[in-house]
């Protein structure tokens, strides 16, 4: 039996999903930095980190089936929803110069924080 060339479903799926994770924090910054800002830039935005949870899921575990992968993105994109409603977020902000970065800061009515705290 001839040992095979190609790499293994798994790393490849890893490298893949590395790759489309840099490119979707690249469309990000984009988004963030380059477009008027809007109920349209926060929107996409959104999606975008979803996106980037995601494929960090599929990198971290590339065996996971597509389904696990996206319910425990879709967990984690909730629970840093539900995390901005406390106090800690903020407390946090003036330690960490990235956390609003990485916390998804909400800004519009369109997430979960403002649609719960009315």
């Amino acid at each position: 039996m001839a040992a095979s060339a190609t790499p293994a479903p798994g790393p490849r799926r890893r490298l893949l999903a590395a790759v489309l994770a840099a490119v979707t924090v690249g469309a990000g910054l984009t988004v963030k930095l380059a477009a008027p800002h809007g109920v349209g830039n926060d929107i996409a935005g959104d999606a975008l980190y979803a996106v980037l949870i995601y494929l960090l899921v599929v990198a971290l575990l590339p065996r996971l089936r597509p389904a696990s992968a996206a319910l425990i993105a879709a967990t984690t994109c909730v629970a840093v929803e539900l995390f901005q409603l406390t106090d800690c977020r903020a407390s946090g902000q003036p330690t960490f110069a990235s956390s609003p970065w990485c916390l998804a800061p909400a800004s519009t009515r369109a997430t979960l924080p403002s649609m719960c705290s009315r």
